[in-house]
């Protein structure tokens, strides 16, 4: 939810029944050249807001069936970069990593 209120858009995944498998960065970016309400994600390149959860979701099923060795989860961060013009440049971390 905290995530959610910085983003100004609907970004969680927990109903989506995902575990938080790696840290996560969303890297928020002032753009002045984009107009009011429009956001454009940098990185993952053109992802859609409406995309995001189902994007994590296909990430954490990947990470979890490659880092088995390790529980299922990894320490190297996913970045999450978004430009808008309501944004200030700004980043958000969210290391906090569960199983469902």
């Amino acid at each position: 939810m905290l995530v959610q209120n910085f983003l100004h858009f609907p970004c969680s995944f927990s109903q989506l029944n995902v575990a938080t498998r790696c840290p996560i960065a969303y890297r928020l970016g002032y753009n002045p050249r984009l107009k009011d309400g429009e956001i454009r994600f940098t990185q993952p390149f053109d992802l859609k807001a409406q995309d995001l959860g189902e994007q994590l979701k296909e990430l954490m099923a990947q990470i979890e069936m490659t880092h088995r060795d390790t529980g299922g989860f990894r320490l190297e961060l996913y970045i999450i970069e978004i430009d808008g013009n309501e944004y200030t440049d700004f980043e958000i971390l969210d290391a906090q990593c569960h199983r469902h």
